[in-house]
């Protein structure tokens, strides 16, 4: 299936939301999952800041592993515990929204990315953690 993503989004003036919801580990549940697990939290969207290194990308897709319920544990699994207060863990793929004013080369507004994006709206990216699709 195509993306959605207009032409438009190769210059940096995207509009974009003033704010953003996050995921994020509340408590390591004991037994099963309930509704103390985790909390959500409504931030600014200008608090993320791209910088050499990092991009701010819009979540698009993500994925829910069965591994999922292990990196909530506090011992981790094959990869460490998510923290709480962490954003939760996920694979995902998402849009470049924001990079660096006069950053020359690497990830540009409007590229499609996939690493691991977390349960979020947006985020705050390592640009080396990030595969360029298109």
């Amino acid at each position: 299936q195509r993306s959605s993503i207009p032409n438009s989004c190769e210059s940096t003036a995207m509009a974009l939301p003033s704010t953003y919801t996050r995921v994020a580990l509340a408590n390591r549940p004991k037994d099963f999952i309930n509704s103390d697990t985790f909390s959500t939290e409504v931030n600014r969207l200008e608090d993320l800041k791209p910088s050499d290194t990092h991009v701010v990308v819009r979540v698009d897709y993500i994925s829910l592993d069965p591994a999922m319920r292990g990196w909530i544990n506090e011992r981790g699994s094959y990869v460490s515990a998510v923290k709480i207060g962490e954003t939760m863990r996920a694979f995902g793929f998402g849009t470049v929204v924001k990079v660096k004013d006069g950053k020359v080369g690497g990830l540009k507004v409007g590229d499609v990315v996939k690493g691991q994006m977390g349960w979020a709206e947006y985020r705050l990216l390592r640009e080396s953690e990030l595969e360029k699709l298109r």
